[in-house]
């Protein structure tokens, strides 16, 4: 079994990025309970309810690429994970070079991309590099972190695909393509449309402006402490999600540990310590890796404790349970029955129904 130093090296090689899948959705029976509505939805019309942990396969069976069923369909390292307004799925499928679709009634089609290269373009005349994660703005244009391209991708519902940001390795703020990121992560959008990125081997949370102005939000050094904007510092950064107050969270992969940031650029340790496998308190909890994060429509956080191969929640009050998995294997199943191998990512229908890309699998597992 990999041990966590492994999953750190995967973060920042540019031979080792690839992984897990994106789908989502469709034709399962429905986890709702009651709607809601409120400051702390993570999900735009999400049912509120309390997961059981119960995990079975949703899309996914080896190593491939394959479209069809997505009980047949295959993926290769899927990563990010996003729904349209539409309920359809879309993958980053980082070692298969695309974006694929999972529509409602569970068919996976290739939306863009497919070969290897940094190509704008229609369709599959796109060409990604190690694409890692993915995020809808309020106009249904997709985003993508083309990792290995060091690059921002825009994604228009009709699949045109376009570079907005980046596009050569380096740490310079500026406008658009001028900027330069190294190995860009995780991605998440605010409520006015401000892009925001991890940007792993700079150890940075980078900012796009609406303008396509490149700004350095927090971080920049690798590192542990907390402060404000460039005080702060981060260790491989990887997913991010925002809570109904607007904060931002940050799977601090490296330092094993959730980190929030707030509008005035405040960085604080949420949750985690040191490496390892412990529930408890948000101060007495460990994580191995962690490197996506959600928020469920009651404002709980869920975490892809990766080289723990398990699901992690943090309640609303403060407490760390492991929800699902916690050994390495592909099993479904109850709770700590369930089995992954590596898993990355992590995307809520609107159903309230949690998905994970289980990266080495290349499986999309759906927990209820």
């Amino acid at each position: 079994m990999l041990g966590d130093s492994v999953i750190e090296r995967r973060f920042v090689s540019t031979l080792s990025i690839a992984a897990i899948l994106l789908i989502i959705l469709i034709a399962l029976p429905s986890c709702k309970d009651e709607p809601t509505s409120g400051p702390n939805s993570g999900i735009q019309n999400q049912i509120i309810i309390t997961l059981s942990g119960r995990v079975s396969t949703f899309a996914g069976t080896s190593q491939g690429f394959l479209n069809g069923r997505r009980e047949t369909a295959q993926f290769y390292y899927p990563y990010g994970l996003a729904f349209d307004a539409a309920g359809s799925c879309y993958v980053a499928d980082g070692f298969n070079n695309c974006i694929r679709k999972i529509s409602p009634s569970g068919e996976v089609s290739t939306f863009v991309g497919g070969s290897v290269g940094s190509s704008d373009g229609q369709g599959s005349q796109a060409q990604f590099n190690a694409p890692h994660n993915i995020a809808f703005d309020s106009q249904g244009n997709l985003f993508v972190t083309d990792t290995e391209n060091n690059s921002i991708r825009k994604v228009t519902p009709g699949g045109v695909v376009s570079t907005i940001a980046g596009g050569t390795m380096g740490f310079v703020d500026g406008s658009g393509t001028s900027a330069r990121f190294t190995f860009p992560s995780g991605i998440a959008i605010d409520k006015k449309e401000n892009i925001f990125v991890s940007d792993i081997q700079n150890h940075a949370i980078r900012m796009i402006a609406p303008t396509g102005e490149v700004s350095t939000f927090a971080g920049g050094s690798q590192g542990d402490t907390d402060g404000v904007g460039g005080q702060a510092q981060f260790n491989t950064p990887g997913g991010l999600a925002f809570d109904g107050q607007g904060n931002l969270f940050v799977a601090d992969v490296g330092n094993n540990r959730i980190r929030e940031i707030t509008a005035d650029r405040v960085v604080t340790t949420f949750a985690g310590s040191t490496k390892g496998f412990t529930n408890g308190t948000t101060k007495e909890a460990k994580f191995a890796s962690p490197t996506d994060i959600a928020f469920d429509s009651a404002g709980r956080v869920l975490v892809a404790d990766t080289a723990n191969n398990c699901v992690r929640r943090v309640g609303l009050d403060g407490s760390v349970t492991t929800l699902a998995g916690g050994s390495y294997g592909k099993i479904d199943g109850l709770g700590s029955l369930a089995k992954f191998c590596y898993p990355e990512n992590l995307a809520f229908d609107s159903s309230g129904c949690l998905y994970v890309s289980d990266t080495e699998n290349s499986l999309i597992r759906m927990i209820r």
